[in-house]
């Protein structure tokens, strides 16, 4: 757009088409195996160094308004990072997450989770190692972030 001085102007307008995205360095944490827990600065990617199978981080989720919504995990991965399986209060969601890749992906991987139906509230979303790649060097989770698309806006195309 133009002024009346003929000054150029422009506007950005973005669009949150995801649904509630909460970055894990804001999750706050309820409680963990007693590992090393820490965001990693620059790459919006919450770290925790899980050593073996059964080390678990548990971050609270809060929700404002009660309904089903389709889960997604946006991970970072690395070589030196392990597989998790993604739990809401107990209820395992979807196949475990291997975020090993051989280079460091930050957000790179999206990984949809199935649907549920959540109360308003905070509930706990707990992330525990299964295991790791055979590439993997180790057990490590970088978790990006959670995203929680409410079912009624997903419309009726797969790859929402």
């Amino acid at each position: 757009f133009y002024d009346k001085a003929a000054n150029r102007g422009e506007v950005t307008i973005s669009f949150n088409t995801q649904g509630l995205a909460f970055p894990a360095t804001e999750l706050a944490i309820l409680d963990d195996s007693g590992k090393l827990s820490k965001p990693l600065g620059g790459l919006d990617t919450q770290f925790y160094r899980a050593q073996e199978v059964g080390d678990f981080v548990t971050y609270a989720l809060p929700i404002e308004d009660e309904g089903d919504y389709a889960v997604s995990v946006i991970a970072t991965t690395f070589s030196s990072y392990g597989t998790y399986q993604v739990s809401i209060d107990g209820s395992d969601l979807g196949e475990p997450v291997d975020a090993y890749t051989r280079e460091l992906g930050v957000g790179s991987l999206k990984v949809k989770l199935g649907t549920l139906h959540l109360r308003a509230g905070t509930h706990r979303l707990r992330l525990t190692i299964v295991g790791h790649n055979a590439a993997s060097e180790n057990y490590y989770i970088g978790l990006h972030s959670i995203v929680l698309k409410p079912v009624q806006e997903q419309g009726t195309k797969e790859n929402d």
